[in-house]
């Protein structure tokens, strides 16, 4: 394996689906990345991915999802998770425009599930996110694992299905050459190459009888 394949590889753990209910029915596209991130490391990630998009000729709207600072320390957020609690985000980031098509929920794990401040931002947001015209993909950064309870959390809120989703280690978003990887392979999927069909074996030429 390539040395940029093994750094792909390691970056990120994705999965992809496009259910057809799940596509937005407007032809107008509209991308907006809702974001919370406390110290600073999913931030870095969606910064990378607005980048990517831009320079693909889009323009997606970042929306930062920011909670009082006496609400801000990681032990207290992860205690609100682990009770399936919210925290109080700040009115100036908590609402969706109407003419948002495509939705990416993007956090930290927290106790294995989305962070309370996410989990107030969909509660606010539930009506449009609910929306048959909006699409959902996620990014979440964590330390080791807890990707699957931030999905299902997400998925449990809004009762649809996440289409797109991506995540990384904060290890390896603090290697711009690993999340720059990652992020390529993420945005740019390779195909799947097809099985090469085996040539026919040469026979062996018999031996003649004496």
């Amino acid at each position: 394996m390539a040395a940029s394949e093994e750094a792909a590889a390691a970056a990120t753990t994705t999965t992809t689906t496009t259910p057809e209910e799940a596509k937005p029915a407007m032809t107008t596209k509209k991308i907006v990345f809702a974001v919370y991130s406390r110290s600073g490391t999913t931030q870095t990630v969606v910064d990378n991915m607005v980048d990517r998009l831009k320079a693909k000729g889009e323009d997606p709207e970042v929306l930062k999802i920011a909670v009082d600072k006496s609400n801000e320390g990681f032990f207290y957020s992860a205690f609100q998770a682990f009770r399936g609690k919210t925290l109080d985000i700040k009115d100036e980031t908590k609402k969706i425009g109407p003419d948002a098509t495509e939705v990416w929920i993007c956090g930290p794990v927290h106790s294995w599930t989305i962070c309370a401040a996410i989990k107030k931002f969909i509660e606010v947001n539930a009506e449009a996110l609910k929306s048959d015209k909006v699409t959902i993909n996620s990014i979440v950064t964590m330390g080791s694992s807890g990707e699957d309870g931030f999905f299902k959390g997400i998925e449990e809120a809004l009762g649809k299905k996440i289409c797109r989703k991506v995540a990384f280690k904060s290890a390896v978003v603090k290697d711009a050459a690993q999340l720059s990887a990652g992020l390529d392979a993420f945005l740019n999927p390779k195909a799947p190459e097809e099985p090469k069909a085996e040539e026919p074996k040469a026979e062996e030429p018999k031996a003649e009888s004496q």
